[in-house]
């Protein structure tokens, strides 16, 4: 309705100009009513004029060529006398329908005579000058000098180029016939004669026409202002907000509009062709940024694609209507022009369109621009055919100037509306300050029952790494006090935990860089920062499970780090015992596994060996030699428990064994890590120990032999009726001790061949964490019974020498099916006693000794040389370090293996001999292990009392 109402106050300035139709007074936009008078061989007839009308006077105007005509003595016989003399023209032709008629001469006079019997003053204005030109009114014996413009000339040279001017308005008083007497002058153009007269002549009641031609003149400066004040408005809101593309637009389509104005309203040197041609371009220049200016404000609401598309096609169609008009292509132009408009009214509807569907604001201002757009441009599609130039001039400012004022209203209907929103925002904004502090206060007592009450400890770390004031109060209960606000939190919190030195200060460092820094360092840093660790307070020790989070600005800028700390001890404490309870499953598992004797067998050597590694550790210095015993008893220990499937406890003392073995490569010993090795051996081996004895009830008595209560008893009667008789047969009694002495050997002693079945259970064991197939074996043994340190300390060697012998003598099963051998190799042990010895020679079906490889080992560890023979290079093998294997597993191959078997020989007086023997392949020999045992010092007792 606003809309509308504006339209109306807009039209009504004109309307109330004159007494005609309001639809002549809207399509045609006239100041006052106009009468037509065609001018018949120079006599126009005006009579019958009254005060309420203007003539627009044109047509067959009479011209003197090459003659100036003096109104002095003019009349109407010297009128009649010219008039045979003159030449016809016409006044006001119609641009496009007539071609420009020219006199024949540069120079001359205009007559014109005009019939009159109005009897109020007259008033005259001649527009649209083109040449020099004076003009004069005669009236009876009056004369009148109407208008004066530039200099006559009768030289052509001397005559200016076409300038387009208006008279002022001439007023004078006569009731009967007058004259108007033009002399011009023009300039030649090449041999064409220039001379033109396309001049508009207006009578009428004097003081009529004066008010007419002010409310002309203050229209076109009115478009001329408000143009320009649009176009500046809205460029100055564009260059504030760039963003704001359509305001660019805008203001850009008021100031075509502005130059559409400066072009009708201004004096130009133009033909009236080239002034249409000029005014029609800008025309289309102002159409074409409106449909860019459509475009832009409904592209939210069309595809990209299709609207970069119209954007260009629209811009070439500018270009090319502009170019065509200038070059005067009649047809082309035409057609253009008409299409462009057509373009702008289809963009002017779907704006409509895409308005209605979407409420856009301000979409009734739209709808009256463009009304008034299709109501005032319409006209110009006859612009060729019809209407004179003053018209199209009044219809293009009208049309243009309806769009954009609609177009800025709409814009400023929107920026209403944002306005009222932003008035209800700041109310409501004013509303909530007002309420901002209970609510503040509101908000704090939540936080602060929050912080009371939640089970974590919750801290937030500021500036230089300090504690914040606001933090939970559980937090006392975790840390165990509450005298943290500005302290330090690594004094407080990090150095209080088991963390490392190292982690501790890669942790503050990373605090202190993150505060005050972008969000960015936390997210980078965010893996520095310890999920877990142990808290230790007044000598207890608590696991706290942390999160870490930071506060930022609306910038992005850390202001502080929230810390949640969760005493996760108990649960923790669980799990600990869950894990320790699965181990110790576990491990009684294996130990349950193991028979009760080998068990004992074990702890009992594997124990005096530790004992010895503790002693050499702790040690006032610790020098090579003490190194490769603790390399020899740890690789002894592991076999044992790797036989028995320990698994703990083989790996802990294999991770100990590397250690030991980096030393003796040439890294320094690190005390510590020999101290924390051997003490966690210990507890392993306790744990296992601990759990034979208590869980399986197997309480140490190695050195003790059961006996069964009925021998005993036996024993007891016998020795008391030896005792009672006087005289027993001798033979009786040697029987009666020999089958007792049978009964106590098989007691206390082991049985070799028993002994010799218990080794090939392991060697199948040994083969299998080997992936090897079970080997044969080739084994002799007479029936003999061994004391318990011999077969304690032949179980220690053949450890090593099955390992030995499986690992890097037998070859892999490829290897010996490359080889045509049996994939299942053989082991010979075969065992005799000699000389009160027992002697066991032990070989195998492998590859061989290599002496080459063993030689050049020797060389380097500088145990041997070149003139070494093959015995010295063999008997290496028994020197620590020296070994054949390509690489070192779990199994063996550090090359210790057999110092160990001769250094337990050694301890009881036992022996270990290398045989070599024939070469088997090149560079690999054949070769036997011959060891020696004592095992029979009782016996030899025995045999001295009996001969006594």
């Amino acid at each position: 309705m606003t809309a509308w109402i504006f339209l109306l106050a807009l039209l009504t300035p004109c309307i109330t100009l004159a007494d005609t139709s309001l639809f002549h007074k809207i399509s045609v936009y006239r100041f006052a009513e106009e009468n037509h008078f065609d001018i018949d061989k120079g006599v126009a007839d005006i009579r019958g004029l009254n005060s309420q009308e203007i003539t627009k006077i044109y047509g067959e105007i009479l011209f003197v060529p090459e003659t100036w005509v003096d109104p002095h003595s003019f009349n109407s016989e010297r009128f009649e006398e010219l008039k045979a003399k003159s030449v016809i023209t016409r006044m006001n032709q119609k641009t496009y329908n007539h071609p420009n008629e020219t006199v024949s001469a540069h120079w001359g006079t205009y007559l014109l005579k005009i019939k009159n019997d109005y009897s109020s003053p007259l008033g005259m204005e001649i527009t649209r000058i083109y040449h020099p030109q004076v003009s004069y009114i005669v009236t009876g014996n009056n004369i009148i000098k109407a208008l004066e413009f530039g200099n006559l000339s009768r030289e052509s040279t001397k005559n200016p180029e076409y300038r387009i001017t208006n008279t002022p308005l001439i007023q004078f008083e006569t009731q009967d016939d007058f004259y108007l007497i033009s002399h011009v002058s023009s300039k030649r153009n090449g041999s064409n004669i220039s001379l033109i007269h396309h001049s508009m002549l207006f009578i009428g009641d004097y003081y009529y026409l004066r008010s007419m031609i002010q409310n002309r003149s203050l229209i076109r400066q009115s478009f001329i202002g408000c143009f320009l004040i649009l176009a500046v408005f809205y460029g100055f809101i564009w260059l504030f907000r760039r963003s704001n593309y359509s305001s660019f637009l805008l203001s850009l389509y008021a100031f075509s509009g502005f130059t559409l104005s400066l072009l009708y309203s201004l004096e130009t040197n133009q033909t009236p062709s080239e002034y249409l041609n000029t005014f029609t371009a800008a025309n289309a220049i102002c159409i074409g940024v409106l449909q860019q200016l459509l475009l832009y404000i409904n592209r939210s609401y069309l595809p990209q694609k299709l609207v970069k598309r119209l954007s260009a096609f629209c811009l070439a169609l500018s270009i090319i209507t502009v170019i065509s008009i200038w070059l005067e292509i009649l047809t082309v132009s035409r057609v253009l022009f008409v299409s462009k408009f057509a373009l702008s009214i289809i963009f002017l509807i779907a704006a409509l369109v895409i308005g209605f569907r979407n409420k856009i604001t301000g979409l009734s201002y739209l709808l009256m621009g463009i009304t008034g757009m299709i109501l005032f441009q319409a006209p110009l599609l006859q612009i060729y055919t019809s209407g004179s130039e003053t018209e199209q001039g009044y219809y293009i400012l009208t049309a243009n100037f309806c769009m954009v004022l609609s177009l800025a209203l709409a814009n400023a209907k929107e920026f209403s509306v944002t306005y009222r929103r932003s008035l209800r925002q700041q109310r409501q904004l004013k509303e909530f300050n007002h309420n901002l502090e209970s609510l503040v206060d509101e908000k704090t007592r939540e936080v602060r029952s929050l912080f009371d009450h939640i089970p974590q400890g919750v801290l937030s770390i500021r500036q230089q790494g300090l504690i914040g004031s606001d933090y939970s109060a559980h937090l006392k209960s975790i840390i165990e006090h509450d005298d943290i606000e500005q302290k330090s939190f690594k004094d407080e919190i990090l150095c209080s935990t088991d963390l490392s030195g190292d982690r501790i200060d890669q942790i503050w460092q990373t605090i202190l860089l993150c505060i005050g820094e972008r969000d960015l360092n936390f997210e980078v840093n965010a893996d520095k920062f310890p999920s877990e660790f142990g808290y230790n307070i007044n000598g207890k020790l608590k696991f706290l499970k942390a999160t870490w989070n930071y506060q930022a600005s609306s910038e992005g800028v850390i202001q502080s780090i929230l810390v949640t700390l969760l005493d996760v001890t108990s649960e923790r404490i669980l799990e600990l015992e869950t894990t320790f309870q699965r181990i110790e499953m576990n491990r009684l598992q294996e130990l349950a596994n193991v028979p009760t004797g080998k068990a004992e067998q074990f702890f009992s050597t594997s124990e005096q060996l530790l004992q010895e590694n503790e002693r050499l550790i702790l040690g006032a210095n610790i020098r090579e030699e003490q190194i490769k015993m603790l390399f020899v008893n740890a690789h002894t220990i592991k076999g044992a428990a790797r036989t028995l499937h320990l698994t703990d406890l083989a790996k802990v003392i294999h991770h100990a064994e590397e250690h030991y073995s980096e030393i003796l490569r040439g890294e320094p010993p690190n005390m510590k890590r020999l101290q924390c090795d051997i003490e966690e051996c210990k507890q392993t081996w306790v744990s296992y120990k601990k759990i034979n004895e208590e869980k399986l009830n197997r309480l140490s008595d190695i050195g003790k032999v059961k006996v069964d209560r009925e021998f005993i008893e036996q024993h007891y009667y016998f020795l008391k009726s030896f005792i009672s008789q006087e005289s027993i047969l001798s033979d009786s009694i040697i029987e009666i001790i020999h089958k007792h002495t049978q009964t106590l050997t098989d007691m206390i002693f082991e049985q070799l061949p028993g002994v010799f079945e218990e080794y090939k259970n392991r060697a199948i064991k040994i083969a299998r964490d080997l992936d090897k197939e079970e080997p044969n074996f080739d084994v002799s043994a007479p029936d003999l019974g061994i004391p318990s340190q011999a077969k304690i300390t032949l179980d220690q060697c053949m450890i090593h020498l099955l390992r030995n012998s499986l690992d890097h003598g037998i070859e892999s099963i490829d290897e010996r099916k490359r080889a045509n051998k049996s994939v299942h190799g053989t082991i010979k042990m075969h065992a005799k006693v000699s000389d009160g010895l027992l002697e066991i020679h032990m070989s195998d079906d492998g590859r061989g000794m290599a002496l080459d490889q063993l030689k050049e080992t020797g060389i380097k560890k500088g145990i041997l040389n070149q003139d070494s023979t093959q015995q010295e290079i063999a008997e290496s093998v028994f020197h620590t370090g020296v070994s054949t294997a390509q690489s070192v597993s779990e199994i063996s191959g550090r090359g210790v293996g057999m110092e160990a078997v001769r250094r337990f020989l050694d301890e009881i007086d036992g022996s270990i001999q290398l045989v070599l023997g024939l070469e088997k392949k090149p560079g690999y020999y054949d070769f036997e292990f011959i060891i020696k045992i004592p095992v029979f010092p009782l016996e030899s007792q025995q045999l001295s009392l009996k001969s006594s």
